[in-house]
């Protein structure tokens, strides 16, 4: 399949699961339901934005695994549904979803349109929060992945989220093992020597 076929049934499904998911949460906000967890939404329009106007990539994986793998990953999380009774006050949950967020906003800011779905070298970008872990965007993900579980932990959403967890790290071996072609990401890979959580990994 083509490259840009990929990218419009990439674009195409994403659109359809976080218009899905923006009208779950909704409906439950509407009936009662715990609205802090509608913020949710706020990094997943953001994810949608980014993939939408992503730049063309010089480098990208044409491996059917790997195009399966990153949509997996990005698709699974928009698979939660709101239930349950929050672990912990609204307070506290917000402000771990907020901390997502604006590790999100600025890590995609960072990137601008260097930001895609499947493994691709689109520049090698060193600056802000790339300075300090190679991928804040996906320890975003996880920050506000895991307010939304606190505010809604049923098995189900638990399940979604430890797939996510596997799906999003073979992702960014894939990632890596990809980018660390160009000698400016390898010399990058030297220098920032954690992925995730600066110290441990």
């Amino acid at each position: 399949m083509k490259p840009i076929v990929r990218d419009i049934i990439e674009r195409t499904a994403l659109t359809a699961l976080t218009g899905s998911m923006a009208w779950r949460i909704g409906v439950s906000v509407l009936h009662g339901g715990d609205p802090v967890s509608a913020l949710v939404l706020v990094g997943e329009f953001l994810l949608l934005f980014f993939v939408i106007f992503a730049r063309p990539a010089s480098d990208g994986s044409t491996s059917t695994r790997e195009w399966l793998l990153a949509f997996a990953g990005t698709a699974a999380p928009l698979l939660v549904t709101p239930g349950g009774s929050p672990l912990l006050p609204n307070t506290i949950i917000l402000t771990i979803f907020l901390i997502g967020i604006v590790l999100q906003v600025a890590a995609k800011l960072n990137l601008n349109r260097s930001f895609g779905i499947v493994p691709a070298n689109r520049g090698v970008v060193t600056k802000g929060f790339y300075g300090i872990i190679r991928h804040p965007v996906y320890a975003s993900y996880f920050i506000g992945h895991i307010a939304f579980f606190l505010v809604n932990p049923t098995l189900w959403n638990l399940c979604i989220y430890a797939i996510e967890l596997g799906f999003q790290i073979a992702r960014m071996h894939a990632e890596e093992d990809l980018l660390s072609r160009d000698p400016a990401y390898a010399n990058y890979m030297h220098t920032v020597r954690y992925r995730l959580v600066p110290g441990i990994y």
